[in-house]
């Protein structure tokens, strides 16, 4: 379910049950419908490995002296390996309400650490901004779907809802090119 190579099947199948709103459900048709035309047809392309698929904040652990690690293996799967940075991307940009001032950069000093130690294919690059957005509609739809029909009472599940509608729609809206630009800046600023 959480495969990001199969996001259109899985989202659209939640989509309607899920989610009201008019305006957010036409963002995630869009989303979907531009990963289905640009990313689909370039899976079999990228290069692939053992990804954790859910490095978010919450499962991630740092101890006193500066050591970290990782909790959740649940998503683990061979798979695209730009999914990794995907997901984590979409969970760091997450985290705050400013998406299109200091977040997007200092996403970009992320995506610079990552780089280093994995240089991306001009595929990979190509595709990341749909695959973020994908990851924030896969988090969108699913903590909505299982919100209101499997538990209820459990917030956990619309972490991600509270910035993520409005941090989906200003990242969608962000320029491509102009975000790819300036993370790639970044990541030769910082070498």
């Amino acid at each position: 379910m959480w495969g990001l190579s199969d996001v259109v099947t899985t989202v659209g199948h939640f989509l309607e049950a899920a989610v009201t709103d008019q305006n957010r459900t036409k963002i995630v048709r869009e989303v979907c419908e531009s990963f289905k035309k640009e990313a689909a047809p370039k899976l079999h392309l990228l290069p692939k490995q053992t990804i954790h698929a859910d490095a978010s904040h919450t499962n991630i652990i740092v101890t006193p002296d500066s050591s970290f690690g990782f909790i959740d293996f649940g998503h683990i799967n061979y798979s695209c390996r730009i999914f990794e940075l995907a997901i984590s991307l979409m969970y760091l940009m997450n985290n705050a309400d400013d998406l299109v001032g200091g977040i997007s950069r200092m996403a970009g000093h992320f995506f610079a650490g990552y780089y280093s130690v994995n240089p991306l294919t001009d595929e990979e690059l190509e595709l990341l901004h749909v695959l973020v957005a994908a990851r924030f509609c896969q988090s969108l739809v699913f903590g909505a779907y299982c919100s209101k029909y499997v538990d209820p009472n459990n917030e956990y599940l619309l972490e991600t809802a509270r910035n993520g509608w409005k941090n989906l729609e200003a990242f969608w809206k962000l320029p491509k090119e102009k975000l790819l630009k300036t993370w790639r800046e970044i990541s030769v600023n910082n070498n």
